[in-house]
């Protein structure tokens, strides 16, 4: 079929159904005529026909690295084997699953390399209550138990996970888990900033994004109508949240604190485990001293 779901159900049920067993199989298609251009273009495009690596063994310690969306986009034949070994390996895949690997910013793709070619797949999801709705699941998930927005520390959920079928049962698909969770370890996760305008964080967005330049660290920079609202990279995501969002993130920053308020920032606290909090003391309308000291009566 179109999603490839019966190719891999034949090989589950040929080892699972007892001896003595016959297998038929129709040559002549029925959805297609024989050589149908059509479907031969719809099984390229889609990349609904595994085309699996050569591996012939594996003779040393697989290299594990992992890839974003926008690095697959651009390598097609990379592209076509990882996903190959997702689609071999899985019972229904659609071409939704290939517009994700390629498209969603959330995305990204863990694998363990023999030689340059993978031998192990993993795709990971960003999950936190900051993301866009559609772009959730765990966070709903828990939310639905709990009666109201489940605020989780940012982490990756496994989407799918999959093995060279010649190397099967070898361990590999625990190392390529161990790996992506090494580095999901490492990573800094999300971080909002707010503020009560994405201009009062100019010099912020500024002086960060030289800090990474001088430490040679890849990044690019997210604009907006002029403005800059975030900073991303491989390990971590910085981005401009207006006060009345609630964001969650392993850090959560609020500059000029005095111009949000005492309640709102009360709200950020309890959608936040743990808070940096800038204000002017000496501003010129004196909220800033006012509010230092109920800052200090709030609840640790």
């Amino acid at each position: 079929g179109y999603e490839g779901s019966g190719r891999t159900f034949t090989r589950m049920v040929v080892d699972w159904m007892p001896e003595p067993k016959q297998v038929v199989m129709m040559r002549y298609p029925v959805r297609y005529a024989p050589g149908d251009p059509l479907e031969e273009w719809l099984y390229k495009t889609l990349v609904l026909k595994p085309h699996l690596p050569d591996i012939e063994k594996v003779g040393k310690e697989p290299e594990y690295t992992w890839f974003k969306p926008e690095d697959l986009a651009v390598d097609k034949p990379l592209l076509r084997q990882l996903y190959s070994i997702l689609v071999e390996a899985h019972y229904r895949n659609e071409p939704n699953d290939l517009a994700m690997m390629i498209d969603a910013p959330h995305y990204e793709v863990h694998a363990l390399l023999v030689d340059g070619k993978p031998l192990a797949v993993a795709e990971t999801a960003y999950d936190s209550c900051a993301m866009p709705y559609e772009s959730r699941m765990l966070v709903d998930l828990l939310s639905q138990y709990v009666g109201r927005l489940a605020c989780i520390e940012p982490g990756a959920r496994i989407v799918r996970i999959a093995v060279h079928p010649q190397f099967k049962r070898r361990g590999y698909g625990s190392k390529l888990l161990a790996a992506a969770l090494l580095i999901q370890r490492k990573m800094v996760g999300f971080l909002p900033v707010t503020a009560p305008t994405p201009h009062n964080i100019q010099s912020f967005f500024t002086v960060l994004a030289k800090a990474l330049e001088e430490l040679d660290v890849e990044h690019h920079v997210i604009e907006k109508y002029g403005l800059v609202i975030g900073v991303s990279g491989r390990w971590f995501h910085v981005r401009y949240h207006t006060p009345d969002q609630t964001s969650s993130g392993s850090f959560t920053i609020v500059d000029e604190a005095a111009a949000i308020g005492p309640a709102r920032l009360r709200r950020i606290i309890r959608y936040s485990r743990r808070l940096l909090v800038a204000t002017t003391v000496h501003g010129y309308e004196g909220s800033g001293r006012t509010f230092t000291r109920m800052v200090v009566d709030l609840p640790s």
